[in-house]
């Protein structure tokens, strides 16, 4: 195959390296924009986040009423064109009356921003290109009717299908400016969003252990084994399942705290009872401090293919999920993630940190990654002395501000998290 003729074996491109990444930092570039009001049907969005497909984290309840967004779509109305008269509409549209075609733009960044939902905005051609953290693409586009109408399409580019039509109930009804939605979450749609890994495989292994931890333990070895066997194969739909896998088994949310805590352990601390010479600690070490170097290398031989940049900024985007699940996990604990970062001093080194604060930096061109680099170095700087002096010399502060800024504008998991990050920082300051 293609696949296979371009792309060596795992472990031949992601060996430990002793050299360090040497990162781009991009400074963030502010924008002009105008203030604009909430409208009340904000207040209902954390009621259904999970259900708009945002897996991994949620932004807490705030209180909005008291606060001004920027508005991010400056769409003017004579841009907005008629739809053509024989245009396949898809079925994801409304048709709003009584609201100008800013007036619904400045409505769908306000929801977009809310969702925590990356997108870039064309104010001539009236089209918003959206993806959400789970990378589901979809395009937004507003028409105009002959009634004195405004249509508004959402049109699902590539993704998870279920994950689409969860999110394009939200965006829809703020659109419309409908105040009157009450959807609630359950808390099974955060798991059935997530991509289609080895959960099914995970919960029914699972299920016979509850009452023997090191049945549990032993399962748990078996299924880090199978994530080990797809990301050392040469095929990138197999790296890519086991790249989701990894991430599905150490989220709490889709797992129990026990499974999610032991795989956290294994992920960051090695696993000797492994039956694979190279074991998940080393393959997601080097994932974590050797995929941009590797990626700059190879540019060249993949002559700008979209499909292998798609696949390097996934497995990018992953790896700082699992390392931020990871954490998470393990802070939970006293002293687990102390103990850690103590054990595997790789998690704090020069590579790891700067890496973090460079895609914290990078936030106004890649929210999302901002946003699980920003909750890494939170737990990092929290535990660990090392971590925290390593990340105020590599620029943490100045970067975790710039993230602030943008996340205010565009992303609210990001502002929340960089500000959580911005506390944390001054606080450690000052002791």
């Amino acid at each position: 195959m293609a696949e296979s003729a371009l792309i060596t074996s795992f472990n031949t491109r992601f060996l430990p390296s002793n050299e360090h990444i040497k990162p781009e930092f991009n400074e963030s570039r502010e924008d002009t924009s105008a203030d604009c009001n909430v409208p009340d049907w904000c207040t209902l969005l954390y009621d259904i986040l999970p259900a708009a497909g945002v897996s991994g984290h949620s932004v807490q309840r705030e209180n909005i009423e008291s606060k001004k967004y920027l508005s991010t779509w400056h769409l003017k109305e004579d841009c907005v064109h008629e739809i053509p008269l024989y245009y396949p509409l898809e079925k994801s549209h409304a048709i709003i009356y009584g609201a100008t075609p800013p007036v619904i733009a400045e409505r769908i960044a306000i929801c977009l921003r809310e969702l925590s939902i990356s997108a870039a905005f064309d104010d001539f051609k009236a089209i918003a290109s959206a993806k959400t953290e789970n990378h589901v693409h979809f395009t937004i586009r507003l028409f105009k009717q002959k009634q004195r109408s405004v249509i508004v399409e959402l049109q699902r580019m590539k993704g998870d299908l279920f994950t689409f039509h969860h999110i394009s109930l939200p965006i829809l009804q703020a659109a419309t400016g409908d105040q009157q939605y009450s959807g609630k979450s359950s808390s099974n749609h955060q798991k059935t969003l997530s991509s289609r890994t080895l959960k099914i495989c995970l919960n029914e292994s699972l299920s016979f252990c509850h009452h023997d931890d090191g049945t549990e333990r032993h399962n748990i070895i078996s299924i880090m084994d199978t994530i080990v066997a797809l990301l050392t194969k040469d095929r990138i739909d197999a790296q890519l399942l086991g790249v989701e896998s990894l991430r599905d088994i150490t989220n709490p949310t889709m797992t129990k705290h026990s499974v999610s805590f032991e795989a956290a352990k294994l992920v960051l601390g090695g696993c000797q009872e492994s039956s694979h010479h190279c074991n998940i600690s080393n393959i997601f070490m080097s994932l974590l401090l050797n995929l941009k170097r590797v990626e700059e290398e190879r540019s060249d031989d993949f002559n700008n293919d979209d499909v292998f940049k798609n696949y390097f900024d996934t497995l990018h985007n992953q790896t700082l999920a699992i390392l931020g699940n990871t954490l998470c996990v393990l802070a939970m604990e006293r002293q687990a993630l102390s103990d850690t970062l103590k054990s595997q001093v790789w998690i704090i080194s020069e590579a790891a940190i700067s890496l973090l604060v460079s895609d914290l930096k990078n936030a106004n061109a890649e929210h999302h990654n901002a946003f699980l680099a920003a909750k890494a170095l939170y737990y990092l700087i929290r535990a660990s002395s090392e971590a925290y002096d390593r990340a105020v010399e590599l620029g943490a502060p100045h970067a975790a501000r710039e993230g602030n800024l943008v996340g205010r504008r565009k992303h609210a998991a990001l502002a929340k998290e960089s500000q959580r990050l911005l506390d944390t920082l001054v606080a450690k300051g000052g002791k």
